[in-house]
């Protein structure tokens, strides 16, 4: 049974009698039920709990930094010709600006792709199927939560 909320699952029964396994910020795992931020679930109803990775998003950051390069690639090669045909000329300062801030949209690009992280899902799975009970970027956080729950469900028996 899923509890939509630790208050309702505390109405259910007495949790002062359980056997604490992990308890960490917004989680609790006892002997009988798995607080995961605002859902609880019954230990009884548990059947699995697992570890899935969902790879980082690197497509904006690939997006933005190959977009703002061919602007920035567009802006400079009009500057060039511009300089090889007419010399030096104050009205270049309209195209060298776009040129400028493309570049750094582009640097802007290429640090949102590399720093992306992944992100760490606690799917637990029950008579009524799986579900995603937790999605953090702390994947030592995610992997104590996942054993603690497979511990309790060992030990149950």
């Amino acid at each position: 049974m899923v509890y939509e909320s630790h208050a309702q699952a505390m109405k259910e029964g007495d949790m002062s009698q359980e056997a604490v396994y992990f308890q960490k910020g917004d989680v609790t795992i006892t002997s009988t039920r798995a607080a995961l931020g605002a859902r609880t679930y019954a230990i009884a109803d548990v059947k699995s709990a697992s570890l899935v990775v969902i790879p980082a998003n690197r497509v904006p950051g690939i997006m933005l930094a190959t977009i703002s390069g061919l602007i920035s690639t567009v802006s400079t090669v009009i500057v060039v010709v511009v300089l090889i045909l007419y010399g030096s000329d104050p009205s270049l300062s309209c195209c060298i600006g776009p040129a400028v801030v493309a570049m750094l949209m582009s640097i802007f690009g290429i640090v949102r792709a590399v720093w992306a992280k992944p992100k760490y899902v606690v799917r637990v799975g029950s008579v009524t199927g799986e579900s995603d009970a937790l999605i953090s970027e702390d994947e030592p956080w995610a992997r104590e939560i996942v054993q603690a729950i497979n511990g309790v469900i060992i030990e149950r028996g």
